[in-house]
């Protein structure tokens, strides 16, 4: 987890971290950096000219930036050389008009180079360049690329958001020293619904004296510069910024020195949930699950009694979005509540846009004391949306359950017990399957893991826990010399398997009674007692409802 910075000349190197990505976030990936455009190069520019003048377009398709068909934005480091005059560089999506921002700024003769995120066009995936007010020549160096993924994912929405030289966006006249404004992305025409975070080209110019900005969500005080700028007759020096959005979508800059300055939208991080934070919390230690991610809208925790269990709920809502608890009068950007729910209960989250609309609900689990907690370990991008089954089975407990493909538990059932004698035996649900009507399938194991129990049959079990028939394999008779003798057969729980007829395959083993102690045995352990071993695939019967036994089961999701 390192980071090498190499310079050419001996010099002093400030490094602010602004923002990370982690798993499940947005899918940045990183590549061999590349050089994709240098109009200097007859390889690698144009033919002809080897300069390209002023409002020329030069498009840059998939294949000529070396990047796969499911990249949707690329991170490029863009620079201008042998310019003729003052002038700009915009990069933009081909499918789009070409947008009145400005990704690099430069004067005659100078070396400038900016990095930047740009969205490759929707429909062709292709990157433009367009150089205004002079020729120069460019370079694009590839940095890095997005794709598509389960978490945030970059959306281009470019548009000026301010200039201060021309009193746009509600500024007016340069900022002064200390100086600190909004700017409100709410009226940007072009953002995305459910941004979280803004990519911003941040430019100051016209200062009168050296100087640095400063772009944080609104209350923040991170100690970064954002942009470091000289004195100069218009000279414009930018920088991206990538800046979290507060709830009202609004970001602030501070000048340290007087200058204007001219924000741009570039684009935007986002994701469809109406969240932007959530933290889950029953005491004892007891947090929720999974981690939270913007498109998720299941979590759960484990809950510490079987009643009367407080949770403790925290959340923010995604911009232009309000919630609220189920029930409760007053909707907000932010909430902080506790609940009281027994295991098996619900906490429910609504939410709705600030103008009007219904936004996705998010739920929250109570789980029981003995649930064991759940991680889903995944490839970054590799989690393929839809409903999972698993048997979770450890020492103290087993549960068939249902999960997201975030982890979430969104139907659970235990085993339960019987009694045995003057004994309760755990019941281990194992080789659960959905079946193709909806119905869920599962084996009944008692007793030892790997146990035979002649008694017990594949169940079929609706959603609601409605234990609908048993499907297993019936005694039969067998010729045992002179004598006909009853075999009986035990289902075996490794596999119940679904023919595309409507039938069911099983495998079974027949059981016999050894001399000594008349234990019932199976398999191998009856080896040398006179009694021939074998197991085999037989259809399987679905037969009457087996009996009633205490069960507990979740809700449905």
């Amino acid at each position: 987890r390192e980071i090498c910075v190499f310079t050419s000349v001996s010099t002093d190197i400030i490094v602010d971290l602004v923002r990370y990505f982690e798993r499940g976030s947005a899918q940045f990936s990183r590549v061999d950096l590349n050089r994709v455009l240098d109009t200097r190069s007859v390889q690698l520019g144009p033919i002809p000219p080897p300069q390209v003048g002023q409002g020329r377009e030069i498009r840059l398709n998939r294949s000529q930036l070396g990047v796969p068909a499911e990249t949707t934005a690329m991170m490029v480091n863009l620079t201008v050389t042998r310019a003729n005059g003052r002038g700009f560089l915009t990069a933009y999506p081909c499918d789009d008009v070409p947008p009145p921002t400005s990704n690099v700024n430069f004067r005659a003769n100078q070396d400038r180079a900016n990095t930047s995120v740009v969205a490759l066009g929707a429909a062709n995936g292709e990157l433009c360049l367009r150089l205004g007010d002079a020729d120069a020549d460019i370079i694009v160096d590839l940095v890095g690329r997005y794709s598509t993924s389960d978490g945030l994912r970059y959306r281009v929405g470019m548009q000026r958001l301010v200039d201060s030289r021309e009193a746009s966006g509600a500024w007016s006249g340069k900022l002064a020293a200390g100086e600190t404004r909004p700017v409100d992305l709410s009226t940007a025409r072009r953002l995305p619904s459910g941004s979280h975070v803004a990519v911003l080209g941040v430019l100051a110019t016209r200062a009168n004296t050296p100087g640095f900005l400063q772009v944080r969500p609104c209350g923040s005080d991170d100690n970064i510069s954002s942009v470091n700028f000289d004195p100069g007759d218009d000279r414009a020096i930018g920088n991206i910024v990538v800046v979290p959005m507060t709830d009202v979508r609004t970001i602030c800059v501070t000048s340290s020195a007087p200058t204007d300055v001219v924000v741009d939208l570039y684009g935007s991080f986002a994701a469809d949930g109406p969240l932007q934070a959530l933290s889950v919390s029953a005491g004892s230690g007891r947090t929720g699950f999974p981690d939270f991610r913007p498109a998720a809208l299941d979590y759960a925790v484990v809950c510490p009694a079987a009643t009367g269990n407080r949770i403790s709920i925290s959340a923010i809502a995604a911009p232009g979005h309000q919630i609220r608890i189920a029930g409760s009068t007053d909707w907000s950007a932010r909430l902080t509540s506790t609940v009281t729910r027994n295991t098996g209960g619900l906490v429910q989250l609504e939410a709705r846009l600030i103008g009007g609309g219904a936004a996705p609900e998010v739920w929250v689990r109570c789980l029981p004391p003995d649930f064991p907690r759940v991680e889903v370990a995944a490839a970054v991008g590799s989690r393929t949306p839809g409903w999972y089954v698993a048997n979770v089975d450890v020492t103290a407990n087993n549960y068939a359950v249902i999960l997201d493909h975030f982890g979430a538990p969104v139907w659970y059932r235990n085993g339960g017990v019987e009694q045995v004698g003057n004994c309760l035996e755990r019941i281990r649900l194992r080789g659960l399957q959905r079946l193709s009507n909806g119905d869920l399938a599962w084996f009944p194991a008692r007793g030892f893991a790997f146990g035979i129990d002649p008694n017990a049959e594949f169940e079929r079990v609706k959603l609601n826990g409605e234990l609908v028939e048993t499907c297993g394999i019936p005694d039969a008779d067998q010729v045992m010399g002179n004598d006909v003798v009853q075999e009986i057969r035990a289902t075996n729980h490794h596999e119940l398997l679904e023919l595309p007829n409507g039938n069911f395959l099983v495998t079974s083993m027949p059981v016999s009674r050894v001399a000594s102690g008349d234990t019932e045995l199976s398999g191998d352990q009856r080896a040398g007692v006179g009694v021939r071993s074998h197991s085999a695939a037989q259809r399987c019967r679905w037969g009457s409802p087996a009996a009633a036994r205490t069960v507990e089961h979740g809700s449905i999701g």
